[in-house]
């Protein structure tokens, strides 16, 4: 290179220097003067330090990696390599008194990464001492050390090795075995040996290098220790677990002896005998020593250290081994935020705290929230780690497992095979998690039904765990597992029955009883003595597993949301269902198995509704302030999500999956709350023997179920039964019903057919059993025949429906030619029998401080001028309490573009209805016209909250449709919301209030006002608590998705989320007249003192004495 070019390169270097911001004017302008003015007479040496002095400047503003930096370097080392070729040019032979000139331009090279140059000069370097024989020069061992490290660096290990050979000899002759510079020579050849999978040979280095440091410094210092550490890895790393834990447990007390204590420099000897007892499956230990290792770190480096969050995310990872789910969220949310306050976004750590939490979440069924911890934590990984890294292969391992779990076996066979590759190459066949990667393609293959490769990898992952890992191990259970349910499948029973067993006694050891892998192991054994006709023992493991089932849902149930509780029973949905068609089988030869099945039941039906409100009750109920602000906070946020998720897609102003994230850490912080509250009530405690001893002598309690019904795999009928008990049963009895297909086939509504037809075509007797036109008999033979029988004598009959008989009318369900069955029992629907226990009913209905508020009479088309007029009274009562949230265009719909018409009987119905209660002295509030907006209802709080509402107006449910992306633009071109799509059901459903036309039909909203269309979802988010009773004397307000055990999710379970206790609803169109007879008749009752179920069925029978089903049988009151 000439003198000319290479100031011009520098000249153009400094130039970039001056237009950059970062640096100071004045500094840069003095050093650039100079450095031109060195390079003009000549001063090289003065140039350079002018160059040093810049790079250091970008090194403190910009760091190293930045690409100014590295520049500045990269002209540093060219203008020593001028000066060394410059001398070449001059000296026919290089003198060893310049090797520095070598070293200076490769030192550079090699610190900004660029090793092949450095490579070169050093090399050279190295020849010209070769050629000289100066083997003893002190620049040998230096070029030997440097040329070694970098070829370790990029992982050309078989060039490193003979130079580290080489370099352990001379500084063994130089300084003998016990130096330190040997040791280090020692430890650097273990270290490639390692690199190159030769783990006998790094063994063999390590353990050289362990005597050297004893001899050389004495056991007890800290080179010794450290030396033991260096051995101890590689035997956890190789899967010597037995030589690994003796020597971690030296280290632990060697560093007690030295200090007294085990402190922050030391503690990862802690935590590298803590992560041996997780690997091995001891759980107890591990947790000792974890729990140890997370004081010792909190001690030292305080609650936000980086290597603080990296103890609590090892003992949340040994939690969630454990099935500690609660305790292992916890922790992992902590060491995410304080790696993502520490180390920042784009850090391996950070990404590594996704990656658990997404595993966490994955085990709990929240697969959405799981799927995007995953693919963030993977692009991290990738981005910096590259994707030839054991890291980044885990995380592609565990979306894997994701795809797999959510039954996508193509894509997960894709991921496990290239996850499969990537270990291969970076940590051998025989390292653990190469050995889960076969096991889960084992398990994939078998779901896939190619059972030939399902049974290779089977065969292989089991004879790696028994050659490395051995038969206690975690791995070996996983494999053991799968061989069975393998052999299950391909009809081999009897060689599946020892793999369980052995699977199941290594869980029991490994994880204890109460972890799901134990359950789950209970759950397979059962269902294949069931399959072997060995009834018996089935029932005994399945009674096991279904007991710690509950346990693990009550200990599981202390820390999820309600949406994650959902998530979590459908994850074990199947352990249920398996043993629900065990129960129908056996229960002929074992009838008390009956009684196992109504307790699941009581425990499982309307679960998440009641546990829902158990939690409001005891919040609201609580004198800490802070508990109350919490819930009206969490009241709060869940009403904006309400008003964000009405708006289009470009209109929202917040991110809804942020405030969706907000109100679910806030539930869970108020579920934490209140499970620290006494209240006996649970739903997991209730059994049917409570039901029996509430029940009269007439009455009679029914429980309709329905499942999947398995038969060795499972099919694709849904059974339907029934669960009777009575006063004078010893024990539930379980009548199968139907089948599903069955039902829907009698109940389907034929086109073209008004619903007044409809009703009399499907409850209509006509001729009995040769009818063709009419469905009632075929109904009654299908639903209720099979149970009559069993209700001989009875006259009050509680139900609680299932499925698709939650669109039944029970009570007009015809039982002969001219009777129904409300002719021959009073029926009495609940959510679940278990109410019967529970029921706290006080002797009158109303008291002094009483009254009912009504709406009818509506007005749907109120001017703006006055929808604002009317929302202000409530804004200037309430500003605090009564919070907008939905303000919005109401999506394309099957009468958008329509409008909704003025209902003339509604008046009429209300002020019937206010007439009565004044006679009765009962306080009245009626809103009509203009007045009844949506401020009116949503003003109510618990204690200002009415007895009893009652509407009279239109109501609304659309059925979930599956979206398709090119159904998100409308003919506008704008996108529809989330009302008519949404998965949430509670947003599909509604009552119409006044002004909601204007909505309705798509005109612009008022900006802070109500728009008239009361949600489902706006409803559960009020305080009803002093609400007895809500009628929706509207269409189809019975109607919803239905989920489950769980039931109608609709305006019912939003009245009863918001803590109303009973609840008037309708199952097709009704018609005026008629229903302000019907109510009229009702309230009549009420009023008189009959207690409400009474007063209901009452008005059932004066009405079904006058008039056909479709007029009455609409209405359904339910507790």
């Amino acid at each position: 290179m000439t003198f000319h070019n290479t100031y011009n390169i520098i000249i153009t270097f400094l130039i970039t220097l001056l237009l950059n911001p970062c640096y100071s004017q004045k500094t840069i302008d003095e050093i650039n003067n100079q450095a031109i003015e060195e390079f003009k007479h000549g001063s090289y040496e003065k140039a350079k330090q002018m160059l040093e002095e810049i790079i250091k400047i970008t090194k403190d503003s910009l760091g190293e990696t930045h690409p100014d930096y590295i520049t500045a370097v990269t002209y540093l080392a060219l203008l020593y390599e001028r000066n060394l070729n410059g001398y070449k040019e001059v000296f026919s032979e290089i003198s060893t008194s310049y090797l520095p000139m070598f070293f200076w331009p490769a030192e550079l090279y090699e610190e900004i990464g660029n090793y092949d140059k450095a490579i070169t000069l050093y090399s050279e370097a190295l020849s010209i001492l070769k050629e000289n024989q100066e083997y003893k020069h002190h620049y040998y061992s230096g070029l030997l050390n440097k040329l070694s490290s970098i070829y370790y660096k990029i992982g050309e290990y078989n060039k490193a090795e003979p130079l580290l050979i080489e370099l352990a000899e001379i500084k063994k002759s130089e300084f003998g075995e016990q130096h330190q510079d040997y040791g280090e020579a020692l430890y650097d050849l273990a270290e490639v040996y390692i690199g190159m999978k030769n783990y006998v040979k790094a063994e063999s280095y390590l353990i050289a290098l362990v005597e050297n440091a004893k001899t050389t410094f004495g056991e007890k210092s800290q080179n010794y220790a450290r030396t033991l550490e260096y051995l101890a890895e590689l035997y956890y790393k190789i899967g010597a677990y037995s030589n690994a834990e003796q020597i971690y447990i030296e280290l632990i007390n060697i560093e007690k002896e030295m200090f007294g204590k085990i402190y922050s420099g030391n503690v990862y000897s802690l935590c590298g005998l803590a992560d041996l007892y997780r690997k091995i499956g001891k759980y107890e230990e591990a947790e000792q020593v974890y729990i140890k290792a997370v004081e010792v770190y909190k001690t030292a480096f305080g609650d936000e250290h980086p290597d603080y969050a990296t103890s609590l995310d090892n003992l949340a990872g040994l939690y969630m081994e454990k099935g500690n789910y609660a305790k292992a969220e916890q922790m992992f949310v902590e060491a995410m935020n304080i790696r993502k306050k520490t180390l920042g976004l784009k850090h391996p750590k950070y990404a590594t705290s996704l990656n658990n939490l997404a595993l966490l979440y994955l085990e709990l069924g929240n697969y959405k929230n799981a799927k995007l911890l995953f693919l963030e934590a993977l692009n991290i990984k990738k981005e910096v780690l590259g994707e030839k890294n054991h890291s980044y292969a885990i995380t592609l391992q565990n979306l894997a497992l994701y795809y797999y779990t959510l039954g996508n076996y193509s894509e997960a066979e894709v991921l496990y095979t290239e996850v499969l590759d990537i270990l291969r190459e970076i940590v051998g066949v025989n390292h653990p998690d190469y050995i889960l990667v076969l096991n889960s393609l084992a398990s994939l293959y078998e779901e896939m039904g190619n059972y030939v490769m399902s049974m290779s990898y089977n065969i292989q992952s089991i004879n790696k765990v028994e050659a490395t890992l051995g038969k206690e191990h975690y791995l070996y259970s996983y494999a053991l597992n799968n061989l069975a349910i393998l052999n299950i499948k391909i009809g081999q029973l009897a060689e599946a029955e020892p793999f369980l067993v052995k699977s199941l006694n290594l869980n029991k050891q490994i994880y204890g009883e109460t972890h799901p892998y134990y359950v789950n192991s209970l759950y397979h054994l059962a269902a294949l003595f069931n399959m072997q006709g060995n009834l018996e023992k089935a029932a005994t493991f399945f009674k096991k597993a279904n007991d710690i089932q509950h346990q693990l849902i009550i200990m599981n149930f202390g820390f999820l949301s309600e949406k994650e509780k959902e998530l979590y029973i459908n994850t074990i949905q199947n352990n249920f269902e398996i043993y629900n068609s065990f129960i129908l089988e056996y229960v002929t030869t074992n009838p008390p198995i009956a009684s196992e099945l109504y307790d699941n039941t009581l425990a499982l039906k309307g679960m998440l509704l009641e546990e829902s409100r158990k939690m409001s009750r005891r919040v609201l109920n609580s004198k800490d302030s802070s508990v109350v602000n919490t819930f009206r906070e969490y009241q709060r946020v869940k009403r904006q999500l309400s008003e964000i998720y009405s708006l289009p897609l470009k209109d929202r102003y917040l991110e809804p999956e942020k405030l969706e994230e907000k109100a679910n850490q806030l539930e869970k912080i108020l579920i934490a709350i209140s499970n620290d509250f006494k209240d006996s009530s649970t739903t997991l405690m209730c059994k049917w023997k409570d039901i029996k001893e509430h029940l009269d002598e007439n009455e009679a309690a029914i429980e309709f179920i329905n499942f999947h019904y398995f038969n060795k795999k499972y099919t694709d009928s849904i059974f339907y039964c029934a669960l009777v008990i009575r006063p004078d049963y010893e024990l539930p009895k379980m009548v199968y019903l139907f089948e599903e297909k069955e039902l829907e086939n009698i109940v389907k509504q034929r086109e073209n057919i008004e619903d007044y037809d409809y009703v009399k075509y499907l409850y209509g007797w006509g001729e009995g059993k040769s009818d063709t036109i009419y469905k009632g008999y075929t109904l009654y033979k299908t639903i209720w025949q099979p149970l009559d029988s069993l209700l001989k004598g009875v006259k009050t009959v509680y139900i609680s429906p299932s499925g698709i008989l939650h669109k039944i009318s029970f009570c007009s369900i015809p039982n002969s030619v001219s009777t129904v069955l409300s002719d021959t029992y009073q029926i009495n629907y609940v959510i679940s029998t278990r109410v019967i226990a529970m029921n706290k009913e006080p002797k009158t209905f109303f008291n002094k401080e009483s009254f009912i508020t009504l709406y009818g009479g509506i007005n749907y088309n109120v001017d703006s001028i006055q929808m604002i007029q009317n929302s202000n009274t409530y804004q200037k009562q309430n500003k605090e309490k009564l919070l907008v949230t939905r303000t919005s265009h109401i999506p394309e719909d099957t009468v958008r573009g329509n409008i909704w018409f003025y209902l003339n009987g509604t008046l009429n119905e209300v002020n019937k209805i206010k007439g009565l209660f004044e006679i009765n002295n009962v306080k009245t509030h009626l809103f009509t016209k203009d007045s009844a907006n949506e401020e009116s209802f949503k003003v109510y709080s618990n204690n200002t909250a009415p007895t009893v509402i009652h509407f009279a107006t239109h109501g609304f449910f659309f059925p979930h449709i599956e979206r398709k992306h090119e159904d998100n633009i409308n003919i506008f071109g704008q996108e529809k919301e989330v009302f008519k799509y949404s998965e949430n059901p509670l947003f599909r459903s509604g009552l119409i209030l006044a002004g909601a036309n204007r909505a309705w039909t798509g005109k612009e909203s008022i900006p802070n006002i109500e728009d008239g269309i009361l949600t489902a979802y706006e409803v559960s988010n009020t305080n009803l608590k002093n609400t007895r009773l809500v009628v929706m004397s509207a269409c189809e307000t019975g109607l919803g998705d239905i989920k489950g055990s769980e039931g109608v999710f609709g305006l019912q379970r939003a009245f009863k989320m918001a803590g109303v206790d009973y609840i008037i609803m309708t199952l097709w169109e009704i018609a005026d007249k008629k229903t302000v007879e019907f109510m009229e008749s009702f309230y009549n009752n009420l009023l008189n003192g009959k207690e409400i179920r009474i007063a209901f069925n009452l008005t059932q029978k004066e009405m079904k004495k006058k008039y056909d089903p479709y007029y009455w049988a609409a209405f359904i009151l339910i507790e």
